[in-house]
């Protein structure tokens, strides 16, 4: 692009923490810097985002609203006056709402809304439902476009009046430069790790909160190790922010499995994760498009998934997908599944990483990003 040509796009998300949203954003902008000029604008001072988007030469701009509700819009109000971006791109439903109105009184010509979850209802707050809710009005009157994540979070805020004929559906892409560890970084990450070196590992990668349902997994967890023989070695890693809590740990702390179950906080190193799961279990109630399902069949892992957002046209697998909330059913799949010989868990490992790269690339990505922000997108 001819440099007086780039477009302006100025970020605006609720927070910068280490989840499928912002890293969506992360990658975007990081894939896009070099056509595009970014600004990023969080509504919470918290995020371990925030230093390496700096470190990408964007600026980024971090108040806190719950704390200082006015100050907050009044800056980012005088920063698109100052800035005078061509677009404003708002990411999840407070981002929308706050960041929406006040560009529109800042009078941007161009304003992008983000919808990031499937089900409005399960697994937000109450003041996330309402704010949802009354965007869904707005959704006539302020965006001019709202990039979707999956196709089901399209189908459900439709039926709850929010303005389909603007909606687009841009799944998140991944790269198949990802890569995991070899036999013998598999191995000594193991021993790194203090687990046992035969173990069967089951995995589960998530931030904790109501929606992810941790307490699925572990139930279904013990009931699987009721179920197998008592020389069977199995070891479940949950792995995500503030998993390591005392409700977790109390659902276990009364069996006799409390050594079978192993809890580490966010890591920027995840694929090592991904690379010496045996399988992985994604347990969640809601979800729009769940990344680390996806990152998870990239890196080869055999996956079993609840039934949610675009879960089960992303794994494409029948076999192993059940209604959420079903810890018998998962603990009777995750027998199934471990009884496999290791060649069938080698083709289903190798068709999943085959699906994410054919259907699911950051190359795909990154085009339709670049031409929703220099409108020239055409639906697909």
């Amino acid at each position: 692009m001819v440099e007086n040509s780039r477009q302006k796009v100025l970020i605006i998300i609720s927070n910068l923490n280490i989840g499928g949203a912002e890293m969506t954003m992360y990658k975007t902008i990081v894939l896009l810097k070099n056509d595009i000029d970014f600004i990023v604008f969080s509504l919470s001072t918290d995020g371990n985002l925030s230093k390496r988007i700096k470190e990408e030469g964007i600026k980024v701009y971090n108040f806190e609203l719950s704390k200082n509700f006015i100050r907050t819009l009044k800056n980012l109000y005088l920063l698109i006056i100052a800035e005078k971006p061509d677009i404003v791109h708002t990411w999840m439903y407070h981002s929308d709402f706050f960041g929406g109105i006040i560009a529109k009184i800042a009078k941007v010509k161009c304003i992008i809304w983000g919808i990031r979850n499937t089900d409005l209802i399960k697994g937000t707050n109450f003041s996330t439902r309402i704010i949802g809710l009354i965007n869904a009005i707005l959704s006539y009157f302020i965006p001019n476009k709202i990039l979707v994540v999956s196709n089901s979070a399209k189908i459900k805020h439709k039926s709850i009046g929010y303005c389909s004929t603007k909606m687009i559906v841009i799944p998140n892409g991944f790269s198949h430069l990802d890569s995991g560890l070899s036999f013998v970084e598999k191995i000594k990450f193991r021993k790194y790790l203090k687990l046992p070196e035969t173990s069967i590992l089951i995995g589960s990668v998530g931030r904790f909160n109501q929606y992810k349902d941790h307490a699925t997994f572990i139930k279904a967890g013990m009931k699987l190790l009721d179920m197998v023989q008592p020389d069977t070695e199995i070891t479940f890693l949950i792995i995500g922010k503030n998993v390591n809590n005392p409700f977790l740990k109390g659902l276990i702390n009364k069996s006799n499995y409390e050594e079978k179950f192993k809890f580490f906080e966010e890591t920027n190193d995840i694929n090592k994760f991904y690379s010496i799961f045996d399988i992985f279990c994604l347990h969640s109630i809601s979800e729009g498009f769940p990344n680390v399902l996806a990152e998870a069949m990239l890196m080869g892992c055999v996956c079993i998934s609840t039934d949610v957002g675009d879960a089960k046209l992303i794994l494409n697998d029948d076999e192993r997908i059940i209604p959420p909330k079903s810890p018998d059913l998962l603990a009777h799949k995750l027998f199934e599944t471990i009884n496999l010989s290791k060649n069938e868990k080698d083709i289903i490992g190798l068709q999943n990483t085959r699906r994410i790269i054919s259907n699911y690339s950051i190359e795909s990505m990154k085009k339709k990003y670049f031409n929703i922000y220099t409108n020239n997108y055409v639906e697909s």
